[in-house]
């Protein structure tokens, strides 16, 4: 579940969420890249195995899953936008079946265009904002293009999961990815904050 401002919900310019999933979370051993031509790269600790990104460009509610790194690619779940909040899930099998964990998440946000490529920024990361402890913004965490900030979460049942101290009991044999205070810095406001022209203007 993730905060996000009232902008277009589909079609060119809406916001495009990707989570990717490092299940071994051994370092170095997955894919580095982020998807969808957004040029950057999480950090070789956090190197997944599966990634999931809303689909809300091409007017899509389901999620898209890349599987095996950029190895297979399924839609499969659920994405919702509504009431500023973002909501997607998809199936344990989807993302190689339960695992009492922990999961390493990488978590970033992105503006899409109808074919569900993220809009280009020019040379830099693509990343309109992340879930990071870099300070003041998002810029310190993704102007190298790599967002190296990642957290655990350890699933406790197969229809629970802990994240930050607080449960959540999902759908039977679906992980819900759980997000708390992340605001999507879109449209001009970030760019202006981040004193960098704006890719549409």
């Amino acid at each position: 579940l993730l905060n996000a401002p009232p902008i277009a919900i589909t079609g060119n310019g809406a916001p495009q969420i990707q989570i990717s999933i490092d299940r071994d979370r051994i370092n170095g051993a997955g894919e580095p890249f982020l998807a969808n031509f957004s040029d950057t790269q999480v950090d070789p600790a956090a190197e997944w195995e599966y990634l999931l990104y809303t689909r809300f460009g091409s007017s899509n509610t389901n999620v898209g899953v890349w599987q095996n790194g950029f190895g297979t690619q399924i839609n499969t779940g659920s994405a919702a936008f509504a009431t500023q909040f973002i909501e997607l899930s998809v199936p344990w099998t989807a993302i190689g079946g339960f695992t009492a964990g922990p999961l390493r998440f990488t978590v970033s946000s992105y503006r899409s265009d109808t074919s569900d490529t993220t809009w280009d920024l020019g040379g830099v990361s693509d990343a309109l904002d992340a879930v990071t402890t870099a300070a003041p913004n998002t810029w310190n965490e993704v102007s190298d293009g790599v967002i190296n900030y990642y957290f655990d979460v350890a699933f406790q049942t197969p229809t629970a999961v802990t994240l930050s101290q607080q449960q959540a009991t999902p759908m039977a044999h679906t992980v819900w990815v759980l997000v708390a205070a992340v605001t999507l810095a879109v449209a001009t406001g970030w760019y202006t904050t981040h004193q960098r022209p704006h890719p549409r203007a």
